[in-house]
C-alpha cells in the first residue's frame, strides 16, 4: 500500500459527500428555476475534485482502483454533458450512477457514505400502500397468531431473499427488476429497506400489543413519505444530515394524525386517549426518523435503516402509553 493512501481515503471520503450534496441539490423536489446555475456550477466543482482524486489514484494498486477511476471519469463525464447541453435529469443519473459505484468500492475500504434517497413518488405511493394493506391484514383478516405466523413468513423471505441476491447476481437483477422502480440506487447492493421494515414489525408482533402494532404500521406508513416530501420541497432548518425541521414536524403531525385515525377505527375502547397514544408513538419515532443512519460507535460505523428504527421505537412509545393508561 503506498505512503499516501490515508490522504487518497480522505480526499475519495470529501469526493463522496461533495456529490452527494450535489445530487440532493439536483433533487427534482429540490430544484428550481433560479438555483439551475447554482446546481450547474457545482457538477463543475465535481468534476474538479474528480480529477484530482484520479489524479491520486494514479499510483494505487489496491483492488478497488479501477472501479474508483471508473467513478471518477463518470463525474468528470457528467460535467461534459452538462456542457453539451444534456438535461440536469440526464446529468443526474449519471451522478447516481457514480454515486453508486462510488459507494459501493468505498466499503470495501470501510469508508462509510451517505445514502442517496432521491425524491420517489411512486416509492412513497408504494409506502402508503403497504401500510394500509398491512393494518387491513392485523386489524380484519387475521388473529394474533395469525399476525405472528405472516410476520415471520414476511421476515423469512426477506433474509432469504437478500441472502440469495448475494450469491446470484442474476437472482439480484430479477429483483431488481421487479422492485427496481420503488427502491432506492443503494438498494441495489445493500439490504433493502422492505427486509429492514419486515424485520422490525416481527420483533412489534411479537413483542407488542395489537394497539402498539397498530401505531407503528401507521406511523410507517403514512409519516415518513409526507416527511420525505415536506423535507425536500418545504426543508430549509438543517437538523441532522439531510433531515429538516420542516421534515420532522411534518413526520410527527402526519404520523400522530395516521395512528390516531387506525386506534380511533379498529379500537375505539381507547376513546379520548387514542390521541394521546397516537401522539406518543408518532414522538420517538419521528426522533428515530432524525437520528437512523450512519452511526459511528468508536471505530465502527453502524448502519440503523429508518425502516427498522421508526416502526419499533413507534411500538415502545404506544406500549408504554397504553401500560400507563392500564
Amino acid at each position: 500500500m503506498h505512503p499516501g493512501v490515508d490522504d487518497t481515503d480522505e480526499a475519495l471520503r470529501q469526493l463522496s459527500l461533495e456529490l452527494h450534496a450535489t445530487l440532493e441539490r439536483l433533487d427534482p423536489a429540490r430544484l428550481r428555476s433560479h438555483s439551475r446555475a447554482a446546481a450547474r456550477e457545482a457538477v463543475r466543482s465535481l468534476a474538479v475534485r474528480a480529477s484530482a482524486v484520479r489524479d491520486r489514484l494514479a499510483t494505487a494498486t489496491t483492488a478497488t482502483r479501477p472501479a474508483l477511476v471508473a467513478a471518477c471519469d463518470d463525474l468528470v463525464a457528467a460535467d461534459a454533458d452538462a456542457d453539451a447541453g444534456k438535461d440536469l435529469p440526464a446529468v443526474r443519473d449519471r451522478l447516481t450512477a457514480a454515486y453508486d459505484a462510488l459507494g459501493r468500492a468505498l466499503a470495501k475500504r470501510t469508508i462509510a457514505t451517505p445514502r442517496n434517497r432521491p425524491t420517489n413518488y411512486l416509492r412513497n405511493l408504494y409506502h402508503v400502500g403497504n401500510g394500509v394493506a398491512i393494518l387491513l391484514l392485523i386489524e380484519v383478516l387475521v388473529d394474533r397468531t395469525g399476525m405472528l405466523a405472516v410476520a415471520t413468513g414476511f421476515a423469512a423471505s426477506a433474509w432469504s431473499c437478500e441472502f440469495l441476491r448475494r450469491r446470484s447476481p442474476v437472482i439480484n437483477r430479477l429483483v431488481m427488476r421487479l422492485f427496481g422502480t420503488v427502491a432506492h440506487p443503494d438498494e441495489h447492493w445493500t439490504i433493502n429497506s422492505a427486509t429492514w421494515m419486515t424485520t422490525a414489525l416481527l420483533i412489534v408482533a411479537t413483542l407488542c400489543p395489537l394497539a402498539a402494532s397498530a401505531v407503528a404500521v401507521a406511523v410507517l406508513g403514512f409519516a415518513d413519505p409526507a416527511a420525505a416530501l415536506i423535507g425536500r420541497r418545504f426543508g430549509s432548518l438543517r437538523l441532522r444530515g439531510s433531515r429538516t425541521l420542516e421534515g420532522t414536524l411534518a413526520f410527527f403531525g402526519v404520523g400522530t394524525a395516521a395512528a390516531a385515525a387506525a386506534l380511533t377505527l379498529w379500537h375505539p375502547a381507547l376513546g379520548v386517549h387514542a390521541l394521546w397514544v397516537a401522539a406518543a408513538g408518532a414522538l420517538p419515532a419521528a426522533l428515530a426518523e432524525l437520528f437512523a443512519g450512519d452511526l459511528r460507535v468508536g471505530s465502527v460505523t453502524l448502519h440503523i435503516d429508518d425502516n427498522f428504527a421508526i416502526p419499533v421505537a413507534a411500538a415502545a412509545g404506544a406500549t408504554a402509553a397504553l401500560a400507563l393508561l392500564g
